[in-house]
């Protein structure tokens, strides 16, 4: 593919009472020498990164990470990669309701920064919050760490397919439909709520087989 394509990715999570999904935008910085599709080999690295490791460390245990779909916008063309995985969280104790999770801001510097990007996340351990905030604890080890992560390049090992986090500008697209390049701007960090958010969830078909 060509350096500068955008991709969406959607990261699949399960609740013991629902399916949630996450959403973010990277954009190719070195195209892969896998002989992979850019979807497949994408979905492959995401899964090697953050997505294996940061964000099961925040879940609790009844959580499950459980696929990463991921679709390359505008043309031309490419099929979309969806990989099942099933990694559950490490957290002890039982999941918030799902309307309450944690919120991490993606932040941009391009445009204003009502276009700045958000990431809402649940399946977040009882045990991890005291009233309506996170452990501060909890906030300053995992919670750091997968901010960080989210803010860093994605990257194939062997291989040289390299991925950075963007945040796409609606404004922009409505703009100039189809240009998602012009529209995506560097994600210079990400930073994380101490407060317990909540929302009205938008639950996803399931996929995979937690606990299987």
């Amino acid at each position: 593919m060509a350096v500068a394509d955008v991709f969406r990715v959607r990261v699949d999570i399960e609740l013991p009472d629902t399916q949630c999904s996450l959403n973010l935008h990277y954009q190719e910085l070195n195209p892969t020498d896998s002989g992979k599709v850019a979807t497949e080999a994408l979905a492959d690295a995401l899964q090697a990164a953050w997505v294996g490791t940061e964000l099961p460390a925040i879940l609790c245990d009844s959580a499950f990470v459980t696929g990463i779909k991921v679709y390359k916008l505008g043309q031309p063309a490419v099929v979309p990669s969806y990989q099942t995985v099933n990694v559950p969280g490490v957290r002890t104790g039982d999941p918030l309701p799902a309307n309450n999770g944690l919120r991490i801001g993606i932040l941009q510097a391009f445009f204003p920064s009502s276009s700045n990007g958000m990431i809402w996340i649940p399946g977040i351990s009882e045990t991890d919050s005291v009233g309506n905030t996170f452990e501060n604890l909890f906030m300053l080890g995992d919670v750091a760490a997968l901010t960080i992560a989210l803010g860093s390049a994605i990257a194939e090992t062997p291989q040289v397919g390299l991925w950075r986090l963007v945040v796409l500008s609606r404004k922009f697209l409505l703009a100039n439909p189809g240009d998602y390049a012009g529209a995506a701007a560097d994600a210079v960090g990400a930073t994380a709520n101490p407060i317990v958010g909540s929302q009205r969830v938008r639950t996803t078909k399931r996929r995979g087989a937690p606990g299987a």
